[in-house]
């Protein structure tokens, strides 16, 4: 009888167990120290109570190739030594440790007295026209800035009546004539927006439809099309979809993304709201970025997490922001509460992002 009620207990309590995860479950924080003599990079990670499978990897930063290091079943582990690496080269290490079958997963980058990067490819940087005169001190401190920081960069503005397509085009002649070298695209204020797909991306039906993909731009190699879907459901008319319409069909990236994309366009901000125009949102923008490069601004080197979904039955949205957060300024620093309204409300500033 007492076997029973103890199965019992068991059986009702792993939902309770189950329903107790959170989002930081779902994220391993990985560490690293490095020693140079003889060279080793030792990994940690907080021990598992109960055990956990573990698998840990590894590659050479930017390889396509990962493999194991450790494939450990029921560890108690909370480290591991690998002696072959080398002076001079960068490492990423991943790790999947499962706990009572929930998978968390990890990861942290590692230089073993690897080289500044003094050349980094070049940045095509597309400006909208504009804001080439208004702003025109701060976007040439912008190209010095690039420069200075490994950066050959490649200039465009694009006029008014510019298209997806015209766009498209400029970057694709550009990456023909050096694709060793072109690594990045910069779009600054109003470039045309691509729409992809027929999908509701954050699970809410009345947003099916097409969605902004600025990594159409950076994808070398895929197929777009724009004949096949027909969707005019959306509550909102930006995501409507029919064939003709300049709006793609792929829902997920038919090619290689090449190409990493970035873009700061404060068209849509009501600027009633926001105490000023665009034109000087982005002058802010620009004063702040180079503020940073030159160190003139500092951030306290920590992450805050504002988690408002929770595990959500495993999806758990902000495991993402724990795995980042521990890598980019690790364990210690990571700090969760609610943004605006409990007591680390004043947070925010002392990290050093305001205005």
């Amino acid at each position: 009888m007492r076997t029973f009620l103890s199965f019992l207990f068991l059986f009702m309590l792993t939902p309770m167990l189950l329903l107790a995860q959170n989002s930081a479950d779902a994220a391993v924080a990985l560490s690293a120290s490095v020693q140079t003599s003889p060279a080793s990079v030792t990994i940690s990670w907080p021990m598992s109570t109960p055990t956990a499978d573990i698998l840990l990897f590894r590659r050479d930063k930017g390889s396509a190739t990962w493999f194991a290091l450790l494939d450990d079943s029921l560890s108690t582990a909370s480290s591991f030594v690998d002696n072959f690496v080398a002076l001079g080269s960068t490492y990423e290490y991943g790790m999947q440790k499962v706990i009572n079958g929930i998978p968390a997963f990890g990861y942290v980058s590692v230089a073993v007295e690897a080289a500044a990067v003094e050349q980094r490819g070049k940045v095509l940087v597309f400006v909208e026209q504009a804001l080439s005169t208004p702003l025109a001190s701060e976007l040439d401190r912008l190209k010095y800035d690039l420069s200075g920081d490994g950066w050959t960069v490649v200039w465009h503005e694009v006029m008014p009546n510019a298209t997806v397509p015209s766009v498209k085009s400029q970057i694709e002649t550009d990456y023909a004539a050096d694709p060793a070298n072109v690594k990045s695209v910069l779009l600054l204020g109003h470039i045309p927006v691509p729409y992809s797909g027929n999908t509701a991306w954050d699970a809410h039906p009345e947003h099916q439809g097409a969605w902004p993909a600025d990594t159409y731009y950076g994808d070398m190699t895929g197929s777009w099309t724009d004949n096949s879907i027909n969707n005019t459901a959306a509550a909102r008319n930006a995501n409507d979809n029919i064939p003709g319409d300049g709006k793609f069909d792929q829902s997920i990236v038919p090619g290689a993304s090449k190409l990493a994309v970035g873009r700061v366009d404060f068209e849509n901000l009501d600027e009633v709201t926001f105490g000023t125009t665009r034109t000087e949102l982005m002058r802010r923008y620009l004063n702040k970025d180079h503020r940073w490069r030159v160190k003139a601004y500092t951030a306290d080197n920590k992450t805050l997490i504002d988690d408002n979904f929770g595990y959500a039955g495993g999806e758990a949205f902000a495991a993402n922001g724990y795995r980042n957060g521990y890598a980019l300024t690790g364990e210690a620093n990571v700090v969760e509460g609610d943004f605006f309204n409990d007591s680390v409300r004043q947070l925010p500033w002392r990290l050093g992002l305001r205005p």
